[in-house]
């Protein structure tokens, strides 16, 4: 779940399948998980910034595998940024 300094609440869903940004049939935003960390992160911003996701409220930006997202809305909170960053998982 991430929620914009507006007030605006997403939740975000990890899927094999479909594309990111669509409604999963729960009401959440898909994120389409692929074979590397890097791809992934890059599907992250996708969905974040589609019209079903924050839609310009938060901006996503990506190096290699990792997502920093920052409020664009105003707020207490705007222009703080998140960092996230994915790892591949040793089988």
């Amino acid at each position: 779940t991430i929620t914009s300094t507006d007030g605006t609440e997403k939740i975000y869903k990890y899927s094999t399948s479909g594309t990111s940004g669509d409604l999963n049939a729960d009401g959440t935003i898909n994120i389409k998980a692929l074979t590397n960390a890097a791809t992934t992160a890059a599907q992250v911003k996708i969905a974040i910034e589609s019209a079903n996701g924050h839609n310009g409220k938060i901006e996503a930006t990506v190096s290699t595998a990792a997502v920093t997202l920052v409020q664009n809305a105003a707020g207490t909170l705007a222009g703080v940024e998140i960092f996230i960053r994915y790892r591949e998982r040793n089988s």
